[in-house]
């Protein structure tokens, strides 16, 4: 059953074949002649793509020639680069610049972290007189580099007692009987209603020692911090050339501090001349650069 199955199928392919091949046969070469007129109506583009690849073929190698020369003569010393690449004294200043530039690369390095060391204090001081009702006030800046013990201190004063100036003018007249009278008046004006300050210091321990100009003057001062430094004691001595050879002004000055950014002070003013002594009381603010940090990171930035 089997062995006829199989020699009817065989016998049905051979049919098949016979049929299809003829029309198989008859498609592959209708392919083939097609692909013979391509290749015939294109042989002009395929040979010039041809002879188009050898002149690549050609430019690299010469540029390849070209280029062994150029290391040749770079290596054998010639021309700038050559010269450069093979001269000792050339390689010793490239040495030298770049450890020169390195070196201004460490400075530029240190400079910029002692600035950003520097502690920088802002004050407005105000206070009166209870003497004359006369007011006080100052804005100062202290810089303290925070690598060594010194401070710096600058300041502007409006002081409306101003500073006292003693005028002397003396008059002869000679009167119609040849007798002279001598007359001889002094007064005293207020001037330097606005002076400056500028003070560099140094601490030791508690205490802090200032000397400078003070109001326009030169002079010096004693600091000394008392409970951690929340009480400062100052004494502070200047002015010393007043006219009619009167004593230097001396001003003792204590300051509480309530909060790092607050404080009261009070004291005695000019205490060595009756006609100026006065007691003052009055107050601050100050700002630290903690404060202006803090300050500059609530700003809004733009989006």
């Amino acid at each position: 059953m089997t062995d006829l199955g199989t020699v009817n199928n065989f016998e049905d392919f051979s049919a098949t074949l016979a049929t299809e091949l003829p029309k198989l046969t008859a498609q592959v070469e209708r392919v083939l002649s097609q692909f013979e007129g391509v290749v015939a109506d294109n042989r002009g583009t395929l040979r010039d793509s041809l002879d188009h690849i050898a002149e690549i073929s050609s430019s690299m190698r010469t540029s390849i020639d070209n280029l062994n020369q150029i290391s040749g003569k770079i290596a054998s010393g010639e021309g700038t680069i050559g010269k450069f690449v093979n001269s000792d004294e050339a390689h010793d200043q490239l040495t030298s610049t770049l450890v020169a530039v390195e070196s201004g690369v460490a400075s530029l390095t240190d400079t910029l972290g002692r600035v950003k060391r520097m502690k920088l204090d802002l004050d407005i001081e105000s206070y009166l007189f209870t003497e004359t009702d006369d007011a006080r006030t100052s804005f100062s800046m202290t810089f303290d580099p925070q690598t060594s013990n010194r401070f710096y201190r600058l300041a502007g004063i409006d002081d409306a007692r101003g500073s006292m100036r003693s005028r002397t003018d003396v008059v002869t007249v000679t009167n119609n009987d040849g007798e002279t009278d001598t007359t001889t008046t002094t007064t005293q004006t207020r001037e330097d209603k606005i002076t400056l300050s500028a003070q560099f210091g140094f601490r030791f321990g508690d205490a802090r020692l200032r000397a400078g100009l003070f109001e326009s003057s030169g002079g010096a001062a004693i600091d000394y911090g008392l409970f951690d430094e929340r009480v400062w004691l100052s004494l502070e001595a200047f002015d010393f050339n007043r006219d009619d050879k009167v004593d230097p002004h001396l001003r003792v000055t204590g300051e509480w501090r309530l909060n790092p950014n607050i404080y009261v002070v009070g004291g005695y003013d000019d205490f060595l001349l009756s006609d100026r002594e006065s007691l003052f009381v009055g107050g601050g603010v100050r700002w630290t650069d903690d404060d202006f940090k803090y300050l500059l990171g609530s700003l809004p930035t733009g989006r």
